[in-house]
């Protein structure tokens, strides 16, 4: 007989530990300044109040405000942010929070069910909730100009905006990726669906404890400077 997964359960048990994010910018107008607000998702990871999301949710940000399932409202401070890998620290007031560790050893195989919980074009009445299998490990992609992440998860499990920064788990409710970017057109310009990226949890646990720590992410550096031995160059420094 053929058992289809309990997401039901599992989400029951996660949904306390998955916060809605409101940031608001402040900008410069002919009018004066005035407020643009984005919205996103964060996972708790500590019972003192961490939570883990994209840095492109929180980025340039003056205020960030936070929701938690019950419907509790509150302002986080920002930790630490990194822009290479698009991940973010925010620091609740308070403790005794329902927390999903970092699980820097969560492994995934393509295939795994897994599931998505976020704040996804931030509707009212909670997150919204969808579910999907690992589509391949491993991808990199292009998240800004300029910027590439590595090592991603993708899924087709459906990823909207405001689904920024919440948790992938698998069926256990285990925290297995940071959702964090959606592909919609191809690089011909074709419409492509079912084609979305998580920050997978090796990534997301040395970065977050970087933040935690130092408030920035230390990338190693090599110094090098790479160019072609042209003839010209050749000749000119004594080489054949």
């Amino acid at each position: 007989m053929l058992r289809l997964p309990n997401v039901a359960d599992t989400v029951e048990r996660v949904r306390p530990a998955v916060v809605s994010i409101v940031s608001e910018i402040i900008v410069s107008g002919f009018f004066g300044p005035r407020s643009s607000f984005g919205s996103g998702t964060g996972v708790i990871i500590d019972p003192e109040g961490l939570v883990l999301t994209n840095n492109h949710v929180v980025a340039d940000s003056q205020n960030i405000t936070v929701t938690l399932d019950d419907g509790t409202q509150m302002e986080a401070t920002v930790i630490g942010a990194d822009r290479l890998s698009d991940l973010a620290v925010l620091q609740l007031p308070g403790s005794g929070y329902t927390a999903l560790p970092v699980d820097q050893d969560a492994r995934l195989r393509v295939g795994e069910w897994v599931i998505a919980i976020g704040n996804a074009l931030a509707l009212p009445g909670g997150p919204t909730v969808t579910v999907g299998v690992v589509s391949a490990l491993g991808r990199s992609i292009e998240s800004s100009p300029g910027v590439t992440l590595y090592d991603l998860i993708q899924t087709d499990t459906v990823i909207n905006p405001g689904n920024s920064g919440g948790p992938l788990i698998n069926l256990e409710g285990s925290l297995v990726g940071i959702n964090t970017a959606v592909r919609r057109v191809s690089a011909s310009g074709v419409t492509v669906e079912g084609i979305g990226f998580a920050i997978d949890m090796g990534t997301a646990a040395q970065v977050s404890e970087q933040l935690v720590r130092l408030g920035r992410v230390r990338w190693a550096w090599m110094g090098v400077i790479l160019a072609d031995l042209t003839p010209g160059v050749a000749a000119e420094v004594g080489l054949s």
